[in-house]
């Protein structure tokens, strides 16, 4: 589930590098606050107590797939406003909403056991919670180079086409 994870990752950021990147700033300054304010309520509504123990006894199971939709029900507050808010094409923000939903399920899946490997008289003290926020920024270290491939192949698919006056007309002067 981890490597899948990094793979989405990765082909989200190909995806994001292939994506048209013009974007309008006013809608994404809105995106951006509104993301940050339902991320807020989404935190604050939530049952993470609850939350937590499904998460702790999945990723010690057979079930840790799990763990995938408790991150992408954590982190909605983020995606959904990448992906319903025109800021950018259609492409793009799919894209981007997948980076996000990539990056959290990483950081749920790093969170959890047995990589809370902070152990005290054989009681686990790891972290108690993902921190969804430095997920997103740690994917980006799975998306840097497949996000680069992205931009090379969108530039050599792109063509130059010439205006009318400077196209050879095949007389020779």
């Amino acid at each position: 589930m981890k490597i899948l994870s990094i793979l989405f990752v990765g082909w989200s950021g190909c995806r994001l590098g292939k994506a048209d990147l013009r974007v309008e700033p006013v809608l994404i300054s809105i995106t951006v606050v509104c993301a940050a304010v339902l991320h807020a309520l989404v935190r604050l509504a939530l049952p993470h107590a609850s939350i937590e123990w499904i998460a702790d006894s999945a990723a010690r199971s057979w079930w840790f797939p799990a763990l995938a939709p408790v991150a992408l029900l954590e982190t909605s507050g983020i995606w959904l406003p990448v992906l319903i808010i025109r800021w950018a094409e259609d492409r793009t923000r799919i894209a981007a909403s997948a980076y996000i939903i990539g990056a959290a399920t990483q950081g749920a899946l790093v969170c959890y056991y047995p990589f809370d490997v902070v152990i005290f008289n054989g009681e686990v003290l790891g972290p108690t919670h993902p921190d969804y926020e430095v997920a997103l920024v740690f994917g980006l270290v799975f998306a840097a180079i497949p996000f680069i491939v992205g931009l090379i192949a969108k530039r050599r698919q792109q063509t130059i086409v010439l205006p009318k006056t400077l196209r050879p007309t095949g007389d020779a002067q």
